[in-house]
C-alpha cells in the first residue's frame, strides 16, 4: 500500500504583551501536537543548524567606516514606538512623478518648492526669461530640433545597470529654448538631494507617484513636543504628456 504525505506552510500568530521601545529575544518555543508529543523549535538561524540562507524580520547592525560589516542579529524583535497622530503643515515641496508613454520617458514635475526664506514657490507659474531677439516672420518653414516643455518638468531617462541587472530612471536636464545652451536645473531639495538620482524603474508606475515634503509636529510619550521635516508618498494622477517632439518643421 502506498501512502501519500502532504504538508503545507502554516503561520501561527502568538500574542505577547511588550513594552514600547524594548528589544526582545525568544528563549524557547515548545509545540505540543494532537498526540501530546512536545517538540522544541529552535530559530532558523541557530548556529547549531546548517546555514539555511533564509531569514525574515532580522535586525541589521550599524556599519561604521573602517570596520567590518556586521551580520544581521537573529532572534531579536524591536518594538519601535509609533505615532498615533501628527499635525502636518502645507507642503514645502510637492513633486509628481509620472510616465509619458508618447515620449517614452518619465517626468518629475515640481508643483511646489521651498524658497530661500522658507516660502512656497510654484515653478510652473514662473516663465523663462524672454528671448532677446524675435524670429523674423517668413513663408519658409523653420526647422526645430525639439519642442519646449514647462520649466518645472525634469526628465527621467531609462538607463540599464549591469550590477545587478536592472533598469533605472536617471535624472536628466533640458536646455532653455533661447539658444544659449543653458541647462535647466531642478529647484527643489527632493530632486537635488543626491548628486546622481537613480530610481528603480518600478518606483514610477503607470498611476504615478506624488511625493510631498512638509513640517510634522506631535507630542511624545513624556508630553514633549517634537517637530521635524517628513516625506510622504502617495498615489499620483496617472500618466501625463509633455508634448515633447523632435525634428519638426513649422512656418
Amino acid at each position: 500500500m502506498r501512502c501519500r504525505r502532504a504538508f503545507g506552510n502554516e503561520w501561527y500568530v502568538i500574542p505577547i504583551d511588550l513594552d514600547v521601545g524594548t528589544l526582545t529575544r525568544t528563549n524557547s518555543l515548545v509545540i505540543t501536537d494532537s498526540f501530546g508529543v512536545q517538540t522544541l523549535i529552535s530559530p532558523v538561524s541557530d548556529p547549531a543548524k546548517p546555514v539555511a540562507g533564509w531569514s525574515m524580520f532580522q535586525l541589521s547592525g550599524i556599519h561604521r567606516k573602517d570596520t567590518p560589516d556586521l551580520g544581521p542579529r537573529s532572534n531579536l524583535l524591536f518594538l519601535a514606538p509609533s505615532l498615533l497622530k501628527t499635525i502636518d503643515s502645507r507642503p514645502l515641496e510637492e513633486v509628481l512623478f509620472m510616465r509619458d508613454e508618447m515620449a517614452n520617458i518619465a517626468w518629475a514635475v515640481e508643483h511646489v518648492v521651498q524658497g530661500a526664506i522658507e516660502n512656497r514657490i510654484e515653478p510652473g507659474a514662473v516663465p523663462d526669461a524672454p528671448q532677446t531677439t524675435l524670429p523674423t516672420p517668413s513663408a519658409l518653414p523653420r526647422y526645430r530640433l525639439a519642442t519646449d516643455v514647462p520649466v518645472n518638468w525634469t526628465p527621467l531617462l531609462p538607463q540599464r545597470v549591469t550590477d545587478p541587472p536592472s533598469l533605472r530612471l536617471v535624472r536628466a536636464a533640458m536646455l532653455t529654448p533661447d539658444g544659449t545652451n543653458a541647462i535647466r536645473q531642478a529647484q527643489g531639495e527632493l530632486l537635488n538631494a543626491a548628486g546622481t538620482l537613480r530610481l528603480f524603474n518600478e518606483e514610477v508606475p503607470r498611476e504615478g507617484v506624488k511625493v510631498t515634503r512638509q513640517f510634522e509636529r506631535t507630542r511624545w510619550i513624556g508630553g514633549s513636543t517634537l517637530l521635524w521635516v517628513g516625506l510622504r508618498k502617495q498615489v499620483g494622477r496617472g500618466e501625463g504628456s509633455s508634448a515633447l517632439r523632435f525634428d519638426e518643421a513649422a512656418l
